[in-house]
C-alpha cells in the first residue's frame, strides 16, 4: 500500500506552528501559513472581535464604509450642524395675535389705619408711562366698601370704605400696572 508524505509533512508543520505561535518565530511561520486578508467575516465566530480585542486607532475613517455609521453611534456635539434648510412657508394672514403686556408690576398704596366706624381711602398709582391693567384692596377688618376701581384716567387705584367691625384695621389699594401693546 502506498503512503503519502504529505500527510506526515502537514502535521509536523502544524506542530511547529502550534508550539511557536506565541514566538517571534511562530508569528512569522503563521503567516507563511495564513495568508494575509484571508480571514473575514465569514470565518469569524459571531461577537468573537469586540472593541476590547481591536487596537487602539486600528479602525479609521478610511476602513469604514460610507453610509454605515448613524447619528446614534455618536456623542452629542460631535457632529456638526448640516447646512441651513429653506425658509418654511408663511402663515396664514389675517388678523395679528393678540397684543402683548410689558413692564408688569404690582404697587401698594399708603397703609390707612381705621377706627371702628370710620370711613377711609388708599390710593396706589402706576409710574409715568404705564396704565392700569387691574387693581384692588387688602383690609384687616371688615369693610363698607364704598370704591374699588380705577381713577385719573387708567393711571392710579383707588379703595375706599368705611370699617363697620369692631376692631381697628387697615386698608391698603394696590395696582397692577404695565404697558399694553
Amino acid at each position: 500500500m502506498f503512503k503519502s508524505k504529505v500527510t506526515p509533512i502537514i502535521a509536523v508543520t502544524a506542530l511547529v506552528v502550534a508550539v511557536l505561535g506565541a514566538t517571534p518565530l511562530g508569528q512569522a511561520a503563521s503567516k507563511l501559513v495564513l495568508p494575509k486578508n484571508s480571514v473575514g467575516p465569514t470565518q469569524l465566530r459571531k461577537s468573537a472581535v469586540s472593541g476590547k480585542k481591536v487596537a487602539q486607532n486600528a479602525i479609521t475613517s478610511v476602513k469604514v464604509k460610507n453610509g454605515s455609521l448613524m447619528a446614534a453611534d455618536f456623542k452629542a456635539g460631535e457632529l456638526p450642524a448640516g447646512p441651513q434648510g429653506p425658509a418654511g412657508p408663511q402663515g396664514p394672514k389675517g388678523a395679528p395675535g393678540a397684543p402683548g403686556i410689558s413692564g408688569y408690576q404690582i404697587l401698594y398704596g399708603p397703609v390707612v389705619n381705621l377706627a371702628p366706624n370710620q370711613g377711609g381711602n388708599s390710593v396706589a398709582t402706576c409710574p409715568v408711562g404705564k396704565k392700569v391693567l387691574g387693581g384692588g384692596y387688602s383690609s384687616t377688618v371688615l369693610l363698607d366698601t364704598q370704591a374699588s376701581a380705577p381713577l385719573n384716567g387708567d393711571t392710579a387705584w383707588i379703595a375706599a370704605g368705611r370699617n363697620v367691625d369692631g376692631y381697628s384695621g387697615t386698608l391698603v389699594a394696590y395696582v397692577i400696572c404695565g404697558h399694553a401693546s
